[in-house]
């Protein structure tokens, strides 16, 4: 009787009572009402215990205490420092080195320091030495070049640099605005300071001038230390400048946490996971988040980290044998040093493969599974701002997917207008997660909720598939047009694609969808495919063959650079042919390009119920609009 009532007075109250129960076999995924709006806008989540409360410690603190049990195991294995091995209590006998060598010279809480190093064990020992005395580390790829490095410059107060990084990093330093001193003793602009095993320090940078007094810092316990930044990693500038994301002292021990949580789960309803005292081994740099915070919660679960310092095929697979390598981390790219390799690769020892940092395709998760049948493969999802782990496949899923929520993470599917998207509907992908950063330096700070700029949908379990980016979609007369997509079709359909990308260029007033592809396909092949396969809005106005596409080190491909390629040069768009046999290539790219600046609509006309729906939607938009406006804007 109460029902009726509620349902008009109280709706809020009917909601809850409505509330369906998930059966058993959905047992790690749940929905329940948004705490974030009133309206009936639905939070996805999973039914992991919450994390456990964390003391007011470093990260580097918290994790000598986890793992001081693991005494005399092998902590870190560095190939390229002739096999040397590093016990647990070796590793943290070599931290306290680098804090007292840090203290010598009055760097401490609140300063930061920008590091360029590759993936050593000098880089990870001199990061966490750092961490515990609460200096906020700024990781930096040591292959940048004068001008990409004077932007992390600028946010630092020391410069940490390996051997082979000195000259640029000198050179950059003395072509700065505004250097200043911002210690009066030791430091000195004019020279280098101090040598750490492989490092050397240099003080840099244009922030105002500070006269520093000795202060005492409490290692064991400072009030505070868990919000204050642990690093500053940079956005990898796939969508536009790269931004300094801060990352707190709480998220990095929030993602160790998480993964505890994981192991406490059936092996059913989680991600598959190494056993203790596994020897683990990634090719992710430890200048990039994933590489970096997946380093370290695998040392807080007492297992073996065998560094990666250069990838090389063949020492590659050497390593995996050498080791007995049962766990290993590689982007997407990567798999195929594993698919192809031509000689015996039985890997017995080899359990689980995690990629990230980019999708994974079905062509290559079917090629893997068939070399190695024995091995799981994972696919994870993350992002430095929410955390480097939210999504992973649990146990027999699809590994092209992104996976079910990791504890500690909420999120939410919205269309356009804010509304809830149903199951298996697209929608910008919002979550809340308890890895979360802080906010971008210099910039807004976050909220509870996070906007991805990702374009995903979920379906009835809780499973998330990522379609494509916010930001990369591209708006063809009103139509979005999923770029990945297309790609993935092409590189399925079309033989000799070996890459490809899609970007959206500006032509005539309209932004049209082009292809950039490696390898060798005949072009008028791949018009002729995405004309016969796809509705008309997605047709292509071009295609370009290039040898590489631009990637970031992680993998991830950066479509702004080739946005700026058509802007720049239309050579790079439309390439004349280099011989005879390559003239027919060249009149498809041209006169497909020639037809799409003639007329902004693509090559094939649109069929009469495309026609019926886009006048629904241009209708829907405005409908103050006449029927001859639409027609006309139609056209």
């Amino acid at each position: 009787n109460f029902r009726p009532v509620a349902r008009y007075i109280f709706p809020s109250i009917h909601r809850l009572l409505t509330l369906p129960t998930p059966p058993p076999s959905h047992r790690p995924f749940y929905r329940l009402p948004s705490r974030v709006s009133q309206s009936s806008t639905m939070v996805y989540g999973n039914r992991f215990p919450p994390l456990p409360p964390m003391p007011e410690k470093s990260f580097t603190q918290w994790l000598m205490d986890q793992t001081k049990i693991y005494g005399d195991r092998i902590a870190i294995a560095d190939p390229e420092k002739g096999d040397a091995l590093l016990s647990y209590d070796q590793f943290f006998e070599r931290l306290e080195d680098v804090d007292r060598r840090l203290a010598v010279y009055n760097i401490g809480h609140g300063d930061r320091i920008a590091v360029l190093a590759g993936n050593t064990l000098d880089y990870i020992i001199l990061v966490l030495g750092a961490l515990r005395r609460g200096i906020t580390i700024i990781p930096v790829n040591p292959a940048m070049k004068k001008m990409e490095l004077e932007k992390y410059f600028e946010n630092a107060h020391c410069v940490i640099a390996q051997k082979d990084c000195i000259d640029k990093v000198w050179k950059t330093t003395l072509d700065m605005d505004n250097p200043v001193l911002i210690r009066s003793d030791p430091f000195r602009i004019e020279k280098m300071i101090v040598e750490m095993d492989n490092f050397y320090a240099i003080d840099t940078s244009g922030v105002e001038v500070q006269e520093r007094q000795e202060t005492k810092f409490d290692i064991e316990t400072t009030v505070g230390i868990l919000y204050s930044q642990a690093f500053i990693f940079y956005s990898s500038g796939t969508t536009g400048p790269p931004k300094g994301i801060c990352i707190p002292h709480r998220a990095v021990i929030a993602h160790c946490l998480m993964g505890n949580l994981m192991y406490a789960q059936p092996e059913d309803e989680r991600m598959p996971l190494p056993a203790e005292e596994s020897a683990i081994h990634g090719v992710l740099p430890l200048f990039h988040a994933g590489g970096l915070i997946t380093l370290f919660i695998m040392l807080s679960r007492g297992m073996t980290m065998v560094l990666n310092g250069r990838f090389d095929a063949e020492i590659f697979i050497e390593i995996l044998n050498k080791y007995k390598v049962s766990v290993v981390y590689l982007v997407p790219a990567a798999i195929g040093v594993l698919t192809q390799h031509p000689g015996n690769l039985s890997l017995p020892h080899l359990k689980v493969v995690y990629i990230g940092a980019a999708p994974l395709t079905t062509k290559d998760a079917a090629a893997f599974k068939a070399r190695l049948p024995h091995v799981k493969l994972v696919q994870m999802y993350g992002l430095t701002e929410a955390g480097t782990l939210v999504f992973a496949t649990h146990e027999g899923e699809d590994p092209t997917n992104a996976g079910m929520a990791m504890p500690g993470v909420e999120f939410k599917i919205l269309a356009e207008d804010g509304s809830e998207c149903p199951p298996d509907v697209p929608g910008d992908l919002i979550v809340k997660t308890a890895t979360m950063a802080t906010g971008y330096l210099k910039g807004d700070k976050f909220g509870e909720w996070f906007d991805t700029g990702d374009v995903a949908s979920v379906d009835e379990k809780g499973a998330l598939t990522i379609v494509g980016r916010t930001k990369e979609m591209i708006k063809v007369r009103g139509w979005q047009v999923n770029p990945y997509e297309l790609e993935t079709a092409i590189k399925a359909g079309v033989e000799g694609v070996e890459e490809c990308a899609i970007v959206g260029i500006e032509m005539c007033g309209n932004t049209l969808p082009h292809a950039f592809i490696v390898g060798n396909p005949v072009v008028n092949d791949v018009l002729v495919f995405v004309r016969e396969n796809f509705v008309s809005y997605k047709h292509l106005a071009g295609v370009s063959l290039v040898t590489e596409l631009p990637k970031t080190a992680t993998g991830k491909l950066k479509r702004v650079d080739l946005v700026q390629t058509t802007t720049a040069d239309d050579s790079a768009v439309f390439p004349l042919p280099n011989s005879r046999d390559d003239e027919d290539n060249a009149e498809a790219i041209v006169m497909s390009s020639f037809h799409a600046s003639l007329n902004p609509l693509p090559p094939m006309e649109p069929s009469p119920e495309e026609e019926e729906q886009e006048e629904k939607v241009l209708g829907a938009s405005d409908e103050a609009k006449t029927e001859a406006e639409i027609h006309e804007e139609t056209l």
